[in-house]
C-alpha cells in the first residue's frame, strides 16, 4: 500500500504555461455529474444530435452555449465512468489519453471527474489522464486514502 508521500505534482504541455481549469461560463459546467441527456442515434455525439427536451441536462444547461453542452455531453458518451470500490465508498473514474506520463486530475469538492472534460480532450494526446469523482468522505485521510487505493488498483507509482 503506498503512503501520503506519492509523488503528485503539476504539469503543462511542453512549450505552454500551466493548464488551468476551464468552463468559466459564470458557473460550473459540470457540477452535476449524475445528469445525462439522452441523445438520438448510437454513434459519437455532434452539432446534429438531438436532445430530448425533457431530460435534467436540457433543463440545467439551458442558458449555456449549446455548443459547450453538446461537447460535454459528448465527452460525457466517449468516456462513460467505470467504478472502483474502497472503504465501503464507489468512487467513480475515468482513463483517457495516452502517453508515457499520467496526469491525475483532481477538482474542487464541489466538482466531478468531467469538470476537466476540455483539458482532457486537449492533453489526451500527450499524457494518460486518470479522472475521480469524490464519494461523500468525511475527512480529509479518507480522501486522501481513497486516491492513493485507485492510483494502486491502476497500477501508478507516478502521476502528475
Amino acid at each position: 500500500m503506498r503512503t501520503s508521500n506519492t509523488m503528485i505534482r503539476s504539469f503543462a504541455l511542453p512549450g505552454e504555461g500551466f493548464l488551468a481549469p476551464c468552463g468559466h461560463v459564470g458557473r460550473p459546467l459540470a457540477a452535476v455529474p449524475l445528469y445525462y441527456a439522452t441523445v438520438s442515434g448510437s454513434g459519437p455525439m455532434d452539432e446534429n444530435s438531438e436532445l430530448e427536451a425533457d431530460s435534467p441536462f436540457v433543463h440545467l444547461y439551458r442558458k449555456i452555449d449549446p455548443r459547450l453542452a453538446r461537447s460535454l455531453l459528448s465527452f460525457r458518451k466517449r468516456y462513460p465512468p467505470r467504478t472502483f470500490s474502497h472503504a465501503g465508498y464507489d468512487w467513480p473514474y475515468i482513463v483517457a489519453g495516452q502517453g508515457d506520463e499520467t496526469a491525475l486530475l483532481l477538482h474542487g469538492m464541489a466538482g466531478a471527474y468531467d469538470i476537466w472534460w476540455q483539458q482532457i480532450e486537449a492533453l489526451a494526446p500527450h499524457f494518460r489522464l486518470i479522472s475521480v469523482t469524490y464519494p461523500p468522505i468525511d475527512t480529509l485521510a479518507g480522501l486522501a486514502a481513497g486516491l492513493l487505493a485507485l492510483l494502486d488498483h491502476l497500477g501508478l507509482d507516478n502521476v502528475h
